[in-house]
């Protein structure tokens, strides 16, 4: 006849926002309830005991320090290939992420911390750190010839950033403007006009 184990399964502490599942044994030798999380172990001989110790454990261990980031991924056209680069455009965004006790990085949307709903809205950000190491700012990462670059939050940046966007946008009124028009067609056809741009800089390290 078989041994009967030692631990038997006897439920479970569940934290939804927290996406965190803990789960609760009854030692038949101690004759107590036990869970383990974050490398604590707890135990009592009433399993309601256990369950209010640990989802405290828990939310505490939730109190995290989000940190707020920018992402700007250059935009391409839906149609055509992913390789073409003769596109202009870029998408920006602000979001908080933060690593979660499992390890996970998550991301919740810029107005969630003003409204209190930052574990609510948190969703899954990936991001390997046994390849690529933890995540810090400046970095960019490359996927399936899709580039993301993360910059470090700052008002005087994100204004930055948002004035090199109005720039863009003036840039394709004018071009289209210059293509609706006879004159305009007439002035890029011409040898008089040129565009300055600024010296191209080193390329940051990336992850792919």
């Amino acid at each position: 006849m078989a041994a009967q184990k030692r631990t038997v399964p006897a439920g479970k502490v569940e934290h939804r926002l927290g996406n965190i599942t803990v789960e609760i044994v009854f030692d038949r030798t101690d004759k107590v309830f036990r869970a383990t999380y974050a490398g604590e172990s707890y135990e009592n001989k009433v399993i309601d005991e256990v369950s209010k110790v640990v989802y405290q454990a828990i939310e505490a261990s939730l109190s995290m320090e989000w940190t707020p980031i920018i992402t700007v991924k250059p935009m391409k056209p839906e149609f055509g290939t992913a390789q073409r680069e003769d596109y202009i455009g870029f998408h920006f965004d602000c979001l908080w992420i933060a690593q979660f006790p499992d390890g996970a990085y998550r991301s919740c949307q810029w107005n969630g911390k003003e409204t209190g709903n930052m574990l609510l809205w948190a969703r899954q950000f990936y991001w390997d750190n046994e390849r690529h190491g933890p995540f810090i700012v400046p970095t960019m990462a490359r996927s399936y010839n899709e580039v993301t670059y993360y910059l470090p939050y700052s008002e005087e940046l994100w204004a930055k950033l948002d004035y090199i966007r109005e720039k863009i946008k003036e840039l394709r009124t004018m071009l289209m403007g210059l293509f609706e028009s006879d004159e305009g067609v007439q002035f890029l056809l011409s040898s008089d006009w040129q565009l300055s741009l600024p010296a191209p800089v080193a390329k940051k390290q990336e992850v792919s």
